[in-house]
């Protein structure tokens, strides 16, 4: 049982083990595609989790015959989507009130290092990765 139609078909008619496979399949999966959109790790955690509920909450009204890495990519990326322009949102709310608030709230310096050089590690590593791939397979990662 280790394809993923068996394993969607098994998650819903309700066998929770089928859906512990799908959420550890795919959760670094989507993790990684939400840096796509965002950097925000908790956000991205957020929309997988809410992801995975809906899932768990609609799974006898799924369609059946999906191709599920798709599926989830593209539930995914609504859900995450949702979850920026709500987050935007309320930026905008807050950075319009910024006017009344007493103080301000730096957040440490190291914690900005940190980011930069865990991006600067992602960006080299994919540089690395892309360099093994042939010029065919490099062609398609930029069309993605």
């Amino acid at each position: 049982m280790n394809s993923d139609q068996q394993i969607w078909q098994m998650f819903q008619v309700g066998h929770e083990p089928s859906f512990k496979i799908l959420f550890e399949r795919y959760n670094q999966l989507l993790f990684n595609y939400g840096f796509k959109f965002t950097q925000d790790e908790v956000i991205i955690e957020d929309s997988i989790q809410e992801l995975f509920v809906k899932l768990w909450c609609n799974r006898e009204n799924l369609s059946t015959d999906v191709a599920v890495k798709n599926y989830l990519y593209k539930a995914f990326r609504r859900t995450l989507v949702k979850k920026i322009e709500q987050s935007l949102r309320r930026t905008e709310v807050t950075n319009s009130s910024v006017d009344y608030l007493p103080f301000t709230i730096e957040l440490p310096h190291d914690l900005t290092i940190i980011r930069r050089e865990r991006a600067m590690k992602i960006r080299d590593r994919l540089d690395q990765e892309l360099q093994q791939m042939t010029a065919r397979q490099r062609e398609i990662i930029h069309l993605l």
